[in-house]
């Protein structure tokens, strides 16, 4: 008879807990998400096109260039 009981309850313990933690990381990403998606700009073309030419034009491109790619 308490083989049962425990049986029981050891079962119901998991099947509540396991449900717990299936549920957890659903929350966690639509969290993530949500804050992702918090941060995120929308920018047009032309308005992307205009950051790149400034960045050509005041030389931030070739520096980049220089200290990330070149491993020489």
């Amino acid at each position: 008879m308490k083989r049962a009981l425990f049986a029981t309850l050891l079962m119901s313990t998991a099947a509540v807990l396991g449900s717990t933690l299936i549920a957890a990381p659903t929350f966690a990403a639509t969290a993530d998400q949500a804050a992702l998606q918090a941060h995120v700009q929308q920018k047009t073309r032309a308005e992307v096109r205009q950051e790149l030419v400034a960045a050509e034009k005041s030389g931030e491109l070739a520096r980049l260039d220089t200290t990330i790619y070149d491993h020489s």
